[in-house]
């Protein structure tokens, strides 16, 4: 299990309410499939998989927080290559200065994300 940093845990939580649509603390295989459609990817089947199981056996309706770190945690030993990291922040990052602007990101993720959430 990867052990977070302070930072990284905020960073990790900015992100988890950016896919947690409605607010209500959870990330639902709906909310999910709706943000990544926003910038071009699909849910794959293992994630897909993973949150149903969740449903199933927890009997709730998505993923809370402190499943999605230990989902994340689990999949960091796994994680893509840098160069793999490099080209998805690349994509995001369409002036090429090494920084993703809220501009950028409200782009990469859709319309419908409004500027206080980014």
């Amino acid at each position: 299990m990867h052990i977070f940093t302070k930072s990284q845990v905020e960073e990790l939580q900015h992100l988890f309410t950016l896919f947690d649509i409605d607010g209500d603390g959870r990330v639902t295989v709906s909310e999910l499939s709706q943000r990544l459609s926003a910038i071009g990817e699909d849910l794959s089947p293992e994630l897909e998989d993973v949150l149903t199981a969740i449903q199933h056996t927890k009997g709730d309706q998505g993923l809370e927080f402190t499943e999605f770190l230990n989902i994340v945690s689990e999949g960091t030993s796994t994680a893509s290559s840098d160069d793999d990291l490099h080209e998805e922040f690349s994509s995001i990052d369409a002036d090429g200065d090494g920084f993703i602007t809220p501009n950028e990101l409200r782009r990469a993720l859709g319309s419908t994300v409004s500027t206080p959430q980014v």
